[in-house]
This record gives structure tokens, C-alpha cells and sequence, in this order.
């Protein structure tokens, strides 16, 4: 029953992560596909036992990762800057190596895709 509560309450507190900390432009209510990886984002750190925070930079990994499959460039969604604003929220995570090890394989996997221009 808590955990039912609660969800509401995390899912909002990490798109205000996403919107300030990572500096997205996502609207609430989101979009379908931004709505699904932020439900996984959140049901999956809840069932580990993550903070807000930690969903917000697994929800941002995952949309970096399919813009970067979808070959658009990660300027579009402020990557650039990604860790050292990550690592300013290093207190608020449980799984900080987990998300800084999953940042830079989205970086690595831009600069190797053949229509990406760079970061």
C-alpha cells in the first residue's frame, strides 16, 4: 500500500530532477514514450531501493541511449556536462558508478556512430 502511494510522489520528484539537475524541458504530463521510460526509471530504483535521483539519471541514460540509436545529436538534450552534473548529486544516489559507468557508454557509443559530429 505504501509503495502505491509513494510512486506518485517519486515519479514527480524525478522529472524535477530531470527539469533542474539535467536541465530537460519535459512537460508533466510527458509525452507516451518519456512516460514509459520514466515509469521503468522509477519502478525499477524503487524496487532497488534508489532515490529519486538515481531514477532521474537512469531515465536520462535511457533517453540519451535511444537518441543516440535514433542518430540525433546529444547536444539536443544538454549532454554535454552530464557527469560533472551528475557527480555534484553523488550524495543523493545509491548506484552513482552504476549511472556514471552507463553515462559514458552512451558518450563512447556517440562519438562511434558514423552521423554523430561529436558532444
Amino acid at each position: 500500500m505504501i509503495r502505491w502511494l509513494t510512486r506518485p510522489w517519486f515519479q514527480a520528484r524525478s522529472l524535477g530532477v530531470l527539469q533542474t539537475y539535467y536541465r530537460q524541458p519535459l512537460k508533466n504530463p510527458l509525452p507516451a514514450f518519456e512516460a514509459r521510460l520514466l515509469r521503468g526509471a522509477v519502478n525499477a530504483t524503487m524496487a532497488d531501493g534508489g532515490t529519486p535521483f538515481d531514477a532521474a539519471t537512469r531515465f536520462y541514460a535511457a533517453y540519451a541511449e535511444t537518441a543516440v540509436r535514433q542518430g540525433r545529436s546529444l547536444n539536443d538534450i544538454n549532454f554535454g556536462g552530464v557527469l560533472g552534473r551528475m557527480s555534484a548529486m553523488r550524495d543523493e544516489m545509491k548506484f552513482y558508478d552504476e549511472h556514471k559507468t552507463a553515462l559514458k557508454s552512451v558518450s563512447e557509443s556517440a562519438k562511434a556512430a558514423p552521423d554523430m559530429k561529436g558532444l
